[in-house]
């Protein structure tokens, strides 16, 4: 599944050879890591690639749905959005994203919240 909004693409992870790269350029700040549940600090290549595959996992047994956050202009991934315990017969479910700090104060969370949160279903 992939979504696009005015400025993004939220994506599978991994479609790209330079997520692994842009994860870890992201994902490898305290400023980002110390507002998630979990996530190693410092963060490194192998925690990339472990995240990448664990996603598409989880998407094969329909656990959860996670995006890659990229930037249009930029063809590039700038954080990740998440949907997880989700429960279809009460209508809830558990959003989490991350963005790397230079792409923070521009609305990209927000853009990216609005298009997740207007998903019709979750089948």
């Amino acid at each position: 599944m992939e979504l696009k909004t005015k400025r993004l693409i939220l994506r599978e992870f991994g479609k790209r050879k330079t997520d692994v790269t842009d994860i870890v350029e992201g994902a490898n700040n305290i400023n980002v890591t110390k507002w998630l549940l979990v996530l190693p600090c410092p963060y490194k290549k192998k925690d990339a690639i472990w995240w990448i595959n664990h996603c598409k996992e989880k998407k094969k047994k329909k656990e959860s749905f996670d995006f890659a956050i990229e930037l249009k202009s930029e063809k590039k991934l700038i954080g990740g959005i998440g949907l997880s315990s989700i429960k279809k017969d009460q209508g809830t479910a558990t959003i989490g994203y991350w963005l790397n700090e230079k792409y923070h104060k521009q609305g990209f969370g927000t853009e990216a919240l609005k298009s997740v949160l207007d998903l019709p279903s979750i089948n």
